[in-house]
């Protein structure tokens, strides 16, 4: 859950999200804080939420194109940035876009950034759960399926109530073949709701970690 009221950020290690144009970094009890960034040549890593990115397999990646990767992305290329990244703990390369002139300002204004896609937070983690990893904001969600420690899939979902989190959980753990495993939710978001609760019901499980609320911070990169 992100709070309304702004502070200026003062920890270089903080982390720092840039979601709808505006930075938020990550308080320790796992909730977003509007900040604003004085300091315009901080050597600090932004991560941004973009609904453009695709996570593909490096032996395929390597048989692509630029162009190719680019316009898969989007069918307007000329008005986005884009990026690409090795992911080692996937064996895969992350691709993403965001609008041109969103990355042009954010450099303008702080030419020592480091800019990286949210889901890199996931993406990262030297460990996974045999389950599910989401972060859920106001108005969409990230959902991470992994098993036997490899990932199943990553992506976001635009929502706008309970019920479109819960049916786009439930698709994922139907698309990550994970219905007749034992598997474990970790939600690194604050946001209040009853997701956790239905989900015990359908699934009738008992164990009290089978769904829990972790922090960003908590992420082992």
């Amino acid at each position: 859950m992100a709070t309304g009221n702004k502070s200026t950020l003062k920890n270089h290690n903080d982390i720092i999200l840039f979601i709808e144009k505006n930075f938020y970094k990550v308080k320790d009890d796992g909730a977003l804080e509007k900040t604003e960034i004085d300091d315009k040549n901080i050597n600090l890593n932004i991560y941004i939420d973009s609904p453009i990115f695709s996570l593909i397999p490096e032996e395929i990646f390597q048989n692509i194109s630029s162009t190719e990767k680019n316009s898969f992305l989007v069918p307007n290329v000329s008005e986005y940035t884009f990026f690409e990244e090795f992911v080692p703990e996937q064996n895969a390369y992350l691709i993403w876009a965001e609008e041109k002139n969103v990355i042009e300002k954010l450099l303008a204004d702080y030419p020592t950034m480091t800019i990286h896609h949210f889901s890199e937070r996931f993406l990262h983690k030297k460990q996974h759960i045999n389950g599910i990893e989401i972060f859920l904001n106001k108005s969409f969600i990230y959902i991470t399926a992994f098993k036997n420690q490899h990932i199943q899939l990553i992506n976001r979902f635009e929502v706008n109530n309970e019920d479109d989190v819960l049916y786009y959980l439930l698709s994922v753990i139907k698309e990550a073949d994970l219905i007749n495993e034992e598997f474990k939710i970790v939600n690194y978001s604050q946001v209040k709701n009853n997701i956790r609760k239905q989900l015990i019901d359908i699934f009738k499980v008992k164990q009290e970690d089978f769904y829990t609320n972790k922090s960003l911070k908590e992420i082992n990169l």
